[in-house]
């Protein structure tokens, strides 16, 4: 059995939560050979979100925190910007290192609000193959093109993706330098070490995407087992 904590961070997202509450239960409740923790980070919101999450039934998990915060932050669009970059990974983080869950899982599992999926089909093909330090969906949104077109890089000289390199679903798992694209399982072994999410690439010596980032720090500490199964995907929400 693995322990596995689930991570997302919300602002804004009054919206989206019924969706995205009724995704990871169904796929907890699904899964009886895994044991899942969740951790919620949420800051800033103008609308309801935090409240519909206080109001949420967590029963199904083994133990959850939700943390909410007003830190007057800006909010960005999906832009590339140093702040934005900071301030997420700065989010995802205290969904990772401010509570105790982190220590007893061994991996853990990063869902975006604003994305639907199969949970079945992630289940199968992401969460029961222990084969990788990070393995990813594929993200595309309503018009079929791909989402994460910022993490996720195929050698590592590439700064972003290019929409030239299509994967068709067809590819199965396909080596990436890094990946995210909204749903991604981590090994939490590096993780617990401290190497985790940042808003600097100190290879490319810039402020970066900070779930590509993450990658590059797993790989500079000798984990390199990175893909992202074309098979799976998940849809994101353009407004």
């Amino acid at each position: 059995m693995k322990k596995i904590l689930i991570s997302t961070i919300l602002r804004d997202a009054e919206s989206k939560i019924d969706r995205w509450y009724n995704q990871v239960k169904s796929l907890v409740s699904i899964d009886r050979n895994n044991e899942y923790y969740i951790s919620l980070y949420e800051n800033d919101s103008k609308d309801k979100t935090i409240e519909k999450i206080k109001n949420l039934d967590f029963t199904v998990f083994r133990n959850f925190k939700i943390e909410s915060e007003k830190l007057n932050t800006p909010k960005f669009g999906s832009v590339i910007n140093e702040q934005r970059v900071r301030l997420l990974a700065q989010a995802r983080n205290k969904t990772l290192y401010n509570n105790t869950f982190l220590k007893k899982c061994s991996h853990v599992l990063v869902i975006e609000p604003d994305i639907s999926y199969n949970p079945s089909h992630v289940l199968n093909e992401i969460i029961n193959n222990q084969n990788y330090d990070i393995i990813s969906a594929r993200s595309v949104t309503n018009t079929l093109k791909i989402y994460d077109q910022w993490a996720t890089r195929q050698t590592e000289s590439d700064h972003q993706w290019s929409q030239s390199k299509y994967y068709e679903p067809t590819f199965g798992a396909l080596p990436m330098w890094s990946t995210f694209n909204c749903f991604c399982l981590y090994n939490a072994n590096p993780i617990k070490q401290g190497i985790t999410f940042d808003g600097y690439n100190y290879r490319f010596d810039k402020y970066d995407c900070d779930t590509a980032v993450i990658c590059e720090n797993f790989r500079k500490n000798g984990y390199n087992n990175i893909v992202l199964n074309a098979s799976i995907e998940v849809n994101h929400d353009i407004n």
